[in-house]
């Protein structure tokens, strides 16, 4: 008889564990991750080509905010979609430069760009972090575009150990400033001509660049 229960607890837990197990293991392949991937890049992209670039990136922000991925795979795949976020926004910046002097938007998108830029980087190196390959490989790539070289030993990609470097302001191309509007005019209106810009309005100003602070390079 004490044989017999000793079997029949034993055949319980067993069977306990199993249910357990296959709990655990369909929870952790629901596919979650994915459709929500595919949904939040419907919605941005169609977000880009209406124009609405600074209202995609806070989407996406909020986004990750509420429900950060799990793996690694996920979170590169989340990078090139801030990625493509943060160079529409580049781009909606160049043309307010180039066609108007509307520098309060200027900066406005200027603070927005480098936002991406810092969370795309968040992504890409934490991803980059848990051994994912694409990642890795893009870690790289940017390393070598960017006249640092190779950082990681002739190529391998074993044990993710990246360095920080300066790197040359994206914003300011190394000047340290950027084009604004902030010398006094008095009231008097018309054009000059700067030796960096060409001719400008006479409120022509370099300021600093928010971006690097005035020092021409990043810290990466």
């Amino acid at each position: 008889m004490k044989i017999r229960y000793i079997i029949s607890a034993a055949i319980i837990v067993f069977f306990c564990n199993i249910s357990i197990g296959s709990i655990s293991f369909a929870s952790s392949f629901s596919g979650a991750d994915e459709y929500d991937f595919i949904s939040d890049k419907n919605k941005v992209r169609s977000m880009l080509s209406n124009g609405d670039n600074v209202a995609a990136y806070e989407y996406i922000r909020q986004r990750l905010e509420d429900d950060y991925p799990e793996n690694a795979a996920m979170e590169y795949r989340y990078y090139t979609l801030v990625n493509e976020i943060s160079l529409e926004i580049g781009n909606e910046y160049m043309q307010v430069i180039m066609t108007s002097i509307d520098m309060s938007r200027a900066m406005y998108l200027v603070s927005y760009q480098q936002a991406s830029i810092q969370l795309s980087n968040y992504l890409l190196n934490s991803a980059a972090s848990k051994g994912n390959q694409d990642a890795l490989r893009r870690l790289q790539a940017n390393a070598i575009v960017s006249g640092f070289g190779n950082q990681y030993g002739g190529g391998s990609t074993s044990g993710y150990t990246p360095s920080r470097q300066n790197e040359t302001c994206s914003l300011c191309k190394g000047h340290g400033w950027i084009p604004g509007s902030s010398t006094p005019t008095y009231g008097n209106t018309g054009t000059t001509v700067c030796p960096d810009c060409g001719v400008v309005n006479l409120s022509h100003s370099h300021d600093r660049c928010p971006a690097c602070m005035g020092k021409g390079y990043i810290y990466r």
